[in-house]
């Protein structure tokens, strides 16, 4: 009985508001003055990229490439590893 009623109380204790996880987001973009700076794509532009854009860049040239696993597997099988 008292287990079940500890069972009970603990239910009730957790929010009902919880979120629920979201994944991590990968960064799309790259500052190539500072390399530390990245943006997601989500949200408010930051101010290096919005700066940029003004003076006439288009915000694919600050676009992260991205390899696919199979050309690095590739790779790594020409070299022999």
């Amino acid at each position: 009985m008292k287990a079940q009623l500890e069972d009970r109380l603990r239910k009730l204790r957790v929010p009902a508001s919880a979120r629920r996880p979201y994944p991590e987001i990968q960064p799309k973009y790259r500052n190539p003055d500072q390399p530390s700076e990245t943006w997601a794509g989500r949200g408010k532009k930051p101010r290096w990229l919005v700066a940029q854009l003004r003076l006439g860049k288009r915000i694919e040239d600050f676009r992260i490439k991205v390899r696919k696993k199979s050309r690095i597997a590739d790779r790594l099988a020409r070299i022999g590893r």
